[in-house]
């Protein structure tokens, strides 16, 4: 990794060398050493898979004629944009990225619960956002983890 940032493994006693840079930026350091840290789980790829394959489903079954433009959508209406002028005078929304590299893991998973939630309350009239995420990760032969 990049800039001393490294990958840690939680334990029950802290934290612990996850991998070989790791390790190897671990043994520059001495017994008592401080070190600062800002924790950030990395993003989860499964997750992702789920929240694409759920914007597919639900796409499909609705009037939204891609997973792309729900997608585009559910930021607008959850308030993740800006707000651009044209050259010509009309404001434009410009909706932020959901990229590994601009939310993090507890960013993305509120996010993601948040998108799970107006989907069933406005896109499906009412559905329950577990049995979605169920039928979904059936679908898709995922494990079965709650997301909202």
């Amino acid at each position: 990794m990049r800039g001393g940032r490294v990958l840690l493994r939680v334990t029950k006693d802290g934290y612990v060398p996850a991998d070989e840079d790791a390790r190897a930026q671990h043994a520059k350091l001495k017994l008592g050493d401080m070190v600062a840290a800002h924790v950030n789980r990395p993003r989860s790829l499964p997750q992702l898979r789920l929240y694409w394959a759920i914007l597919q489903h639900v796409a499909e079954a609705s009037h939204w004629e891609t997973a792309e433009r729900l997608h585009i959508a559910i930021k607008v209406r959850l308030g993740y944009f800006d707000l651009m002028q044209m050259p010509n005078g009309k404001t434009v929304p410009v909706v932020h990225s959901a990229s590994f590299d601009a939310m993090n893991q507890d960013e993305f998973q509120t996010y993601m619960e948040r998108a799970v939630k107006l989907i069933c309350e406005e896109v499906l009239g009412g559905a329950n956002s577990a049995d979605l995420v169920a039928e979904v990760q059936a679908l898709i032969g995922a494990e079965q983890r709650s997301v909202a």
